[in-house]
């Protein structure tokens, strides 16, 4: 058996059965259907459509400006006025709240963002290529599996320099390994596996032309 079956038959055979034939509509679909199916699924859903709500108009829900002071009010409990009451600096810490949905969101994109070009990226390489180059690639996400996120986190802050956008990335770099074992893996095996057919479908066209 060659190096390039024994590579084939490592790929999920219930994963094939199930999307080999799907297109991205049917997918969406199948996926919405899943989660209509599955209450705590539709929970989970609603809470992030409510989260875009809010992010949206947060101007209008929050009954402060995020960075207004007033040492005045500084660690005041919570009231009618601040129903979270109020940080050292007198700021609404509930208006802080509902400001901080827009960045917990814009994480959130950036991070599934990463995982999905990486994945799709040398899922398309490694399907094309094969042999070697497919081996090398696998071998570089254990690696990077193996490497703590914290510490990488820390080094990419420190590096870069300490800011939001950096933070994103170093978010998005350190989840891609632990999504990699879950969505990533499965979303890299199945670009690769498709890659692959799409070369050896090309390769047999060539050949009869």
């Amino acid at each position: 058996m060659s190096r390039e079956q024994e590579q084939e038959r490592e790929l999920p055979a219930q994963t094939d059965r199930e999307t080999d034939d799907l297109s991205l509509l049917q997918i969406i679909n199948r996926s919405w259907r899943i989660v209509r199916s599955n209450s705590m699924a539709t929970v989970g859903f609603s809470i992030i459509i409510l989260l875009v709500i809010v992010a949206i108009f947060a101007p209008l829900i929050a009954p402060y400006q995020p960075q207004a002071q007033n040492l005045q009010n500084g660690l005041a409990d919570p009231s009618l006025q601040h129903p979270f009451g109020t940080d050292k600096t007198g700021r609404d810490i509930f208006s802080r709240v509902i400001y901080g949905t827009r960045y917990a969101l814009a994480i959130a994109a950036v991070v599934i963002a990463l995982e999905t070009i990486i994945g799709v990226s040398l899922g398309l390489v490694a399907g094309y290529y094969r042999g070697k180059v497919d081996e090398t690639i696998m071998r570089l996400l254990d690696v990077v599996v193996s490497v703590p996120p914290l510490l990488l986190a820390m080094v990419i802050v420190t590096t870069f320099g300490i800011n939001i956008w950096n933070a994103m990335i170093a978010i998005g770099i350190i989840y891609i390994p632990m999504m990699s074992v879950r969505f990533g893996h499965l979303l890299f095996r199945y670009v690769r596996k498709r890659t692959y057919r799409l070369r050896k479908d090309s390769g047999m066209m060539t050949n009869a032309s």
